[in-house]
């Protein structure tokens, strides 16, 4: 089962009817049939009624779990926040009744499962976000890169004789531009931005923030300009707790009382800041690349 939460209606008239027509494509994919209900009642009729027609357990993915939250920060109806999460609140609670029947559930998002507190009933998620062992799993290595498009930037070297000295050096500017991104303090490796590089690669080898363009994010900036974020990044200054990215709530940002560490916290997850040191129990933050610094 396949859910991406980012193509909901983030309005109260089409919100609970978006939901409901989401769980019930998904059931029509796997010729199942399901009456509008409510969200939590219609995911509990799915599974029960797939793992009665298959005889195996089911693997559920989220995609953008918290995109409705993250869009209503932005909108003029952020008090609907509330109505959202008790209704996501609800459906999370079906789900773990039913663990019996889930082989396994994959949720990603930007925001920390706990800076939502709609998972209060689901206490056996492992939360990867920061493990060293998943640290290049959700990007290109600078080996991969090496590996995978070597041979484009061999053809663009040739098309275009005299411009770098090498690949290396061709690489080392692709590296600037769109690698940096450190998922856990506990490992060294950095990725680069996939979205970037599919861009860059298809579009005539163009150094542009390519994955900014796909949908920049003003409140980003503004939690950083307001936080007098913007000062410490350009002096490599911003050192905050690991503790900082587990104790803010996503409503903080909603009503204003979000901390400078929250907001840094929260522009990590966002892809705007990486992890640069690690010292003394504190993490450096910085602009994983010169994309991300440019569109700053």
């Amino acid at each position: 089962l396949h859910f991406s939460f980012s193509r909901l209606t983030m309005l109260r008239e089409f919100f609970l009817s978006d939901l409901q027509e989401t769980i019930e494509l998904e059931g029509e994919r796997h010729g199942i049939e399901l009456r509008y209900n409510s969200p939590s009642k219609m995911m509990e009729l799915l599974i029960t009624k797939l793992v009665k027609k298959t005889g195996k357990k089911v693997v559920i993915i989220i995609d953008e779990y918290d995109s409705p939250f993250t869009s209503l920060l932005e909108s003029d109806d952020r008090a609907f926040i509330g109505e959202v999460r008790a209704i996501f609140n609800s459906m999370y609670k079906t789900i773990k009744d039913m663990t019996g029947s889930i082989r396994m559930l994959f949720i990603t998002g930007i925001v920390k499962l706990a800076n939502l507190s709609i998972f209060s009933a689901m206490n056996n998620l492992r939360d990867i976000s920061m493990d060293p062992m998943f640290a290049a799993a959700f990007g290109y290595t600078d080996k991969e890169l090496s590996d995978y498009f070597g041979e484009g930037m061999d053809e663009y070297l040739e098309e275009h004789p005299g411009e770098y000295r090498s690949r290396e050096e061709f690489q080392g500017k692709i590296r600037e531009y769109y690698d940096g991104y450190r998922f856990s303090y506990m490992a060294d490796e950095s990725v680069y931005n996939p979205v970037s590089i599919g861009f860059f690669f298809t579009t005539y080898y163009e150094f542009r923030a390519w994955w900014i363009e796909t949908g920049a994010s003003t409140m980003a900036v503004n939690l950083a300009r307001n936080n007098n974020l913007l000062e410490l990044l350009d002096d490599d200054r911003l050192f905050i707790s690991p503790d900082a990215f587990s104790v803010f709530d996503i409503d903080d940002i909603a009503d204003g009382t979000l901390s400078s560490e929250g907001a840094s916290a929260f522009l990590y997850y966002a892809g705007y800041l990486s992890i640069g040191t690690y010292e003394d129990g504190m993490l450096g933050l910085v602009f994983p690349n010169n994309e991300v610094r440019r569109s700053f």
